[in-house]
């Protein structure tokens, strides 16, 4: 059983600086609500801009990881639990980086 409130996890950084900030909400026991951000070395939240300066096929791989992430925050919340969460194929180190943050979070609800 979770306790009520909200909690924020981190990841560790990549080797470009970036990382996976996870807030989860936890209402009656249960997970709520979950926001991931997917962050840059200077702490901004990546968009529609990210993976540009690496060509048409390296920006539609960063965009592929953007929305994968997004997917994984909503099967949390679903399925309320991290181990429940399926990796996308092509964003294993989001997913990695999902998975450590979500999990800081989750600690902390405990």
């Amino acid at each position: 059983m979770l306790k009520d409130g909200t909690y924020t996890g981190k990841s560790s950084e990549d080797k470009y600086g970036g990382y996976v900030e996870v807030t989860i909400t936890v209402a009656d026991g249960k997970i709520s609500d979950t926001v991931v951000k997917n962050l840059d070395k200077e702490g901004k939240e990546k968009g529609e801009d990210y993976g540009k300066e690496a060509g048409e096929d390296g920006y539609k791989t960063a965009q592929m990881t953007l929305e994968a992430s997004q997917k994984y925050g909503k099967e949390l919340t679903e399925r309320g639990s991290v181990e429940e969460v399926e990796a996308i194929s092509g964003a294993t180190q989001s997913y990695d980086q999902f998975v450590e943050a979500a999990n800081s979070a989750l600690e902390q609800a405990k």
